[in-house]
């Protein structure tokens, strides 16, 4: 009877004398507003506040007016995304609605600014609800049952001073804990030039490929007879976290090249790539796998145990086989997965903490005493820019032209104290000083800068009761608009054998490139073909010793979505899920891109 309930239809017919026959015309917007809980991003919701012309508005309004807003991670969104989050929140409060932060690297200044925003918005509220000006109930909680603090915050002060107070029994909680994840300095140097970028990358390659030995001899796991071999097998899983997509890729087919990389005769290495750019079909083939694999919260049930590991460990006899995963930030929040160890391609120290949270994550019993994550010296782009004239820990990170890291030396950036035991403490506390002496330094100093100024700032002024203006034009929203980055074409990538008649033997191979906004509009047969926008990337994985691991075909999957959906075709689960996102094609930037099942899409 509950599931009845829970999954019954909603009669909109109910809703006929609110007038919103347009507002709910698309079955999006209706779920968006009718649904009883409704987890999306953040994008589908943003258009309250950030909408500048038409009435994208209205669904979300009336979304935010009737529930409660949880942001999971709002400190995941770049600078530049926060003074529109800033604006959500404050609408938030304007509607009396509440919310909730859901973090562990919330930082200080952030909080305290979208305390803000909502305090302002809740004052209209009062006000037009003939209310006295409020007092909001705050509440702080984390996984200590007796750490739970509330209070009714009436301005900045009061939110300030109780929200210290809690960090810094966060702070001492953190401290007594066993050190369980524990970080040491990868040396790295090398000249980068574009006519020599392949020995770079070569060379990196190697330095990673030696790190991930040395940390697998570390932290490995025994087989223990869980395999039909003579002999005990040694195999660990790791996460190597870079920053950019196109450097994973230049990295992996170094990998790969048959003499490149020098590995000892008794190791294997099996190497997946994880990032955006990639077919959203192929991907989530590629996470049901890691999730599967990277779940170790049952001690019962050992990596041995999972078929991508045993077919690979049988296809290449070795003592030892290390498990690498390749990946860009999209590691670091959202998906629950254990390794055993991490290299990281530092960015800003708000990742190094979310990315040591993937470290041992199921296994609260192991205590690091030695290091299991290593930080690469230098970010990548450092090499490319080396004068300093340029940010570097940026795209991802917080590193402007305003605000300067003092260096790109990750040896000065970093105190013996939060390589020892990393964990959220260098986020969760603000050292006050007017200089920038360490990264998590520069990150407090740019969100004090843009969420907590005392100054009038184009954060601030959306609310402020100097800037009313503001809230009655969209010049604020045109300075600092929502993910504001390189504009972005929706593609599809169609398996030609989506066309072959039933009774053929030997499918078509290859596929077609399409717009999707074309297909959508005019379907599949009409719409034009963009092969020379998209091209196959030829490549062939020669290295004896290291392999491509969780490679799945296109059309395999497909194969196997149909057995899912019988009463779809291929070509209709093809246009469905088959799609990436990739940066437009314009005059200023108009090269296209390669294709690659395990590589995903390339720039030419």
């Amino acid at each position: 009877m509950l599931n009845e309930i829970v999954d019954s239809d909603i009669d909109y017919q109910d809703y006929e004398a609110l007038n919103l026959d347009t507002v709910i015309a698309s079955s999006k917007a209706r779920d968006l507003i009718f649904a009883p809980i409704v987890t999306c991003t953040v994008d589908h919701i943003i258009q309250a506040s950030e909408c500048k012309r038409g009435g994208k508005y209205i669904a979300p309004m009336l979304r935010l007016l009737s529930s409660d807003l949880i942001l999971d991670e709002p400190d995941d969104f770049d600078q530049a995304d926060l003074p529109a989050l800033s604006r959500l929140v404050h609408l938030a409060g304007l509607f009396g609605t509440r919310v909730l932060l859901s973090s562990a690297t919330l930082t200080p200044d952030l909080v305290t600014g979208l305390f803000e925003a909502y305090m302002e918005g809740r004052k209209l509220f009062n006000q037009s609800q003939n209310k006295p000006t409020p007092k909001v109930v705050c509440a702080w909680y984390d996984e200590q049952p007796k750490a739970m603090l509330s209070d009714q915050c009436s301005d900045v002060n009061d939110f300030q001073d109780v929200h210290k107070q809690f960090c810094e029994k966060r702070a001492s909680y953190l401290s007594q804990q066993p050190i369980r994840r524990q970080a040491e300095i990868l040396p790295f140097s090398a000249n980068y030039t574009k006519d020599k970028a392949s020995q770079f990358y070569g060379s990196l390659a190697q330095t990673l490929v030696d790190a991930s030995i040395g940390l697998h001899d570390k932290h490995r796991e025994l087989s223990d007879n869980k395999l039909q071999t003579d002999k005990d097998v040694r195999a660990s899983i790791g996460l190597i976290r870079v920053a950019n997509i196109n450097n994973i890729n230049n990295i992996a087919m170094q990998l790969f090249k048959a003499d490149g990389i020098t590995v000892p005769d008794d190791t294997v290495l099996h190497v997946a790539c994880y990032h955006a750019k990639q077919l959203l079909l192929l991907r989530n083939a590629l996470e049901n796998k890691l999730d599967r694999i990277l779940d170790r919260s049952d001690n019962k049930v050992s990596i041995f145990d999972h078929s991508e590991i045993k077919q690979a460990i049988a296809n290449n006899p070795a003592k030892n086989h290390i498990f690498m995963v390749l990946a860009t930030p999209v590691a670091e929040v959202g998906r629950d997965h254990d390794y055993d160890w991490a290299i990281v391609e530092p960015s800003s120290i708000r990742s190094i903490i979310q990315l040591a949270g993937r470290v041992w994550r199921h296994r609260p019993d192991k205590v690091a005493n030695e290091p299991n994550i290593l930080l690469l010296q230098y970010n990548i782009r450092y090499f490319k820019h080396p004068n300093g004239k340029r940010p570097i820990f940026t795209h991802p990170g917080f590193e402007t032209t305003l605000f300067k890291s003092p260096s790109y030396d990750l040896n000065e950036l970093m105190t013996a104290e939060q390589l020892a035991q990393v964990d959220a403490r260098p986020r969760i506390k603000a050292a006050h000083g007017k200089t920038v002496e360490t990264l998590s330094d520069l990150e407090h100093q740019v969100m004090r800068h843009l969420l907590n100024n005392p100054k009038l700032n184009y954060v601030n002024a959306y609310w402020d009761s100097k800037a009313t203006a503001n809230r009655a034009h969209t010049h604020l929203q045109q300075i600092s608009p929502f993910r504001a980055g390189t504009p972005q074409d929706d593609w599809l990538l169609i398996p030609r054998m989506v066309n072959d008649d039933e009774e053929t033997d030997a499918p078509t191979t290859g596929f077609d490139a399409y717009y999707a906004e074309d297909v959508f509009e005019k379907g599949l047969v009409k719409s034009t073909i963009h092969n020379k926008t998209i091209q196959p990337l030829n490549f062939n994985f020669e290295h004896a010793q290291i392999k491509p691991w969780l490679s799945t075909s296109l059309n395999d999957v497909l194969q196997d979505l149909k057995v899912a959906q019988p009463d779809k075709s291929l070509r209709s689960l093809a246009i469905t899920y088959s799609s990436v996102s990739l940066d437009s094609i314009k005059a200023n930037n108009s090269r296209g891109w390669a294709f690659h099942e395990f590589f995903g899409f390339v720039r030419e």
